[in-house]
């Protein structure tokens, strides 16, 4: 098999990650303190390191460590949230606040403590 259809089969593989990813993030575009997350590439030349976990990608008619020097594939090499700041917007709750800067909210839920940025905040006396 030539190794052009290992690299857009390999290459394919990254795309569809991120459209996954991208997917997430317009699923939760609408939620008020989400943080979006990204995903980092690299290109990898030929010969690959033994844990770039591309050994399955390499050409199978040519020996281990033998692909084509003049070829490259794609892999991701990180997966990371976006910490930017959001933008602000006037809800006039009494109960509503905002964090200018780094920092979350500490809620208490059933589960125990969590740590938001949603400033959308209410009484509960079910947790007193």
């Amino acid at each position: 098999m030539h190794e052009g259809i290992f690299i857009a089969a390999f290459a394919g593989l990254k795309q569809g990650k991120k459209l996954e990813m991208i997917a997430q993030n317009l699923a939760n575009v609408n939620n008020t303190g989400y943080k979006r997350a990204q995903l980092a590439f690299k290109e990898l030349m030929p010969p690959f390191p033994p844990d770039s976990g591309l050994e399955a990608g390499e050409n199978v008619l040519l020996p281990p460590n033998k692909s084509n020097s003049n070829v490259s594939y794609v892999a991701i090499t990180d997966q990371y949230t976006d910490f930017t700041q959001g933008g602000f917007k006037q809800t006039d709750g009494a109960l509503d606040l905002a964090l200018n800067g780094p920092g979350y909210f500490s809620v208490l839920t059933e589960e125990g403590t969590r740590f938001t940025r949603n400033g959308n905040f209410r009484l509960d006396t079910a947790l007193s």
